[in-house]
């Protein structure tokens, strides 16, 4: 069945288990753990895909996965060490997690291919394009082969004719050029490299390639030599500028200028479009524009849009009538019992059963799991301020402290907030590269800072508050909250921007270490770091006080860059 014209119906499988278990510093590769959430979300959000079109994947059974992948390979998968190698990390990993998201990969991979060769419209799985898992290897973050798998499946279905797989990821397919499948043309663009592939479909362009040689490699590489009955896309986001392990230089027009094409010779044919490869903070916003134009739209991701903001925001909604009602205490129940109980809400709102329900709710609870801690346990301490939350799990046999949360009530000027006096997230499973590790750092991080301070954003408008502050201990603290907070004082936020400027392009280990040992002046002082509140204001009129300093901010930036002597000098300093 064809689908014509712009305007397509698209369709999604996805599955909470497709946030990765692990953040991307941990894995060393910039991998972003919430790619997959962060592109449904701005997809919900824009009206893209219908939440009824969003479907959850099965995992792909052992019967099916023995139809293309070896026994042993696939027992094999059961060793923590073969899957850890097959990520290309070196630290412990929650095998069981890992495995579970290869098995919904080829499972909504078979689901899709189903659909789209009975329903009008394009469908798309958010995790997948597992192109480098073969019959009996895997690497590169592939351990098993959903297109080869959801190929295998639609044969035994009756399925005939060609299938084609455009493989757009920046590094060639060569775990699906090992099952030779029958009848399947396989044309791939990669930059060039040492990963073997082969074939008359495996075109290759010089590292550091643009638009217009990438976009006429991709043209060769549409030119079928037959029209399919089913077509894979893998829609990677590595070709762009600036990421990581791509190699190849595309502008994000050149990208979407990609998909155009894709679609554009594609149309009329039932096609499954799956993720492949991205590293780059920003590659989900590349993966959502694909998706955009599967389903016909020009859609694009604004620059301010926040995908972890709005995911906790609709949570947030869901939630709004516990949060807002009285809830039970353990003290409501003593008195119940004629006995007086201590009130014990963290920040006179929430019971330690009502935090516990938030974050399992917000998915904190189901992440830590996935990555193999167990036993959660919340600990609250209530009885004066400031209020204090620890959350535990057990790993490897020992109890564990992941995250401890201390807040409070503070004054800034005449606005009140929500005071961060301490907030530590660690994973104890992640060895520390002592060369990158941040000033003060001992563990790797747990990958979910991002949801900790959208909740208590959420909570913060619960309480009616002006905003959210804390005060930056180290320069890198300041620059992670850069795009969502500011210096209250507009000397320490002129500052900190001409920190930034002199800073450009310098690994962030490398630059909160000079700050901590003071950038030289000449006039011979050492400008080191001042910790200073910074603030998240949520009211408007808390914002306009903040801009009235801009003026002031700008004198300060101008003034630091004109008295720091030039980088080199600043990075030679003894640290």
């Amino acid at each position: 069945m064809r689908w014509l014209g712009r305007g397509r119906r698209l369709a999604l499988w996805y599955h909470p288990s497709f946030r990765l278990p692990f953040s991307g510093t941990a894995v060393g590769t910039g991998v972003d753990s919430r790619r997959a959430d962060n592109v449904l979300t701005w997809l919900l959000d824009y009206r893209i895909v219908r939440e009824a079109d969003v479907y959850e994947p099965p995992e792909a059974t052992w019967h099916d996965l023995r139809r293309v992948h070896g026994d042993e390979w696939l027992a094999g998968l059961d060793d923590p060490d073969t899957v850890a190698r097959i990520l290309g990390y070196d630290g412990p990993v929650s095998s069981s997690s890992i495995v579970e998201i290869w098995r919904r990969g080829v499972g909504a991979a078979i689901a899709a291919s189903r659909w789209v060769s009975h329903e009008k419209g394009v469908a798309g799985t958010l995790m997948g394009g597992f192109h480098h898992a073969g019959p009996d290897f895997g690497g590169g973050f592939c351990g098993l082969s959903d297109i080869a798998v959801a190929i295998a499946v639609r044969r035994a279905e009756g399925l005939r004719g060609p299938i084609a797989i455009v493989d757009l990821d920046a590094h060639p397919p060569d775990g699906l050029v090992a099952f030779d499948l029958e009848d399947v043309e396989i044309r791939s663009v990669s930059g060039e490299s040492e990963w073997k592939a082969g074939g008359p479909g495996d075109l290759r362009v010089p590292l550091g390639s643009s638009d217009a040689v990438y976009l006429k490699a991709v043209d060769a590489a549409l030119k079928l030599s037959a029209e399919p009955v089913l077509a894979f896309y893998i829609a990677g986001s590595d070709p762009a500028r600036g990421d990581r392990l791509g190699g190849l230089d595309v502008t994000p027009e050149g990208m979407r200028e990609r998909d155009r094409r894709v679609f554009a010779a594609l149309e009329g044919v039932p096609t499954v479009v799956v993720p492949g490869g991205g590293y780059a903070p920003k590659a989900w916003t590349l993966l959502a524009g694909s998706f955009a134009e599967a389903a016909g739209s020009s859609k694009a991701v604004r620059p301010d849009y926040d995908p972890v903001v709005r995911r906790v925001g609709r949570i947030a909604r869901t939630l709004r009538p516990f949060e807002d009602d009285a809830v039970i205490t353990e003290a409501d129940l003593g008195q119940m019992f004629g006995r007086v109980g201590v009130e014990s809400r963290f920040l006179k709102h929430y019971t330690r059963h009502g935090m516990e329900l938030v974050l399992d709710r917000y998915g904190i609870y189901d992440a830590l799991r996935r990555m193999g801690f167990g036993d959660l346990e919340l600990e609250m301490e209530t009885a004066s301020m400031p209020h204090r939350i620890r959350l535990w799990g057990v790993w490897s046999g020992r109890r564990e402290k992941l995250v401890d949360l201390t807040v409070a009530f503070r004054g800034v000027e005449d606005w009140k907030t929500l005071f961060i006096e301490w907030l530590e997230m660690k994973d104890p499973r992640t060895p520390l590269d002592s060369s990158r590790a941040l000033p003060g750092q001992e563990r790797g991080g747990l990958g979910l800072a991002r949801e900790i301070a959208s909740m208590l954003e959420v909570a913060t408008r619960r309480l009616h508050l002006d905003g959210l502050s804390f005060v930056p201990s180290h320069y890198h603290v300041a620059w992670i909250g850069r795009t969502h907070a500011c210096f209250a004082d507009p000397v320490q936020r002129g500052r900190f921007r001409a920190m930034r400027k002199y800073f450009a392009g310098v690994p962030l280990h490398e630059a909160s270490a000079a700050v901590g040992h003071g950038l030289p002046t000449e006039d011979g002082e050492l400008i080191g770091w001042k910790p200073s509140i910074m603030v998240r204001a949520l009211d408007p009129a808390f914002r306009d006080w903040l801009r009235a300093g801009e003026p002031e901010a700008k004198v300060a930036e101008r003034s630091m860059l004109d008295r720091l002597l030039p980088l080199h000098v600043a990075l030679g300093h003894p640290v």
